[in-house]
């Protein structure tokens, strides 16, 4: 996690814009990584299984790896 986002930000934006970017990103990383326990703990509560929030989680992730494939694509043109 701190490899990776420095380097998709630098090819997907320009030199001029990347800190405020880079922060923006790293900004959304550590919100996740605060909320995503609580989430999680929430629907276990409510659910007393954690089967729903995998299943939430893995479209997430299937959502965001698509986002991050047509940003790539777009930042080419």
């Amino acid at each position: 996690m701190t490899v990776c986002p420095p380097l998709a930000v630098r090819e997907l934006f320009s030199h001029e814009r990347y800190s405020k970017e880079l922060g923006k990103v790293m900004a959304s990383i550590g919100l996740g990584n605060m909320g995503i326990p609580l989430l999680a703990g929430i629907v276990y509560d409510k659910t007393g299984s954690y089967n729903q929030f995998w299943l939430g989680g893995s479209i997430t992730l299937l959502v965001a790896m698509g986002l991050f494939v047509l940003g790539f694509r777009w930042a080419k043109r």
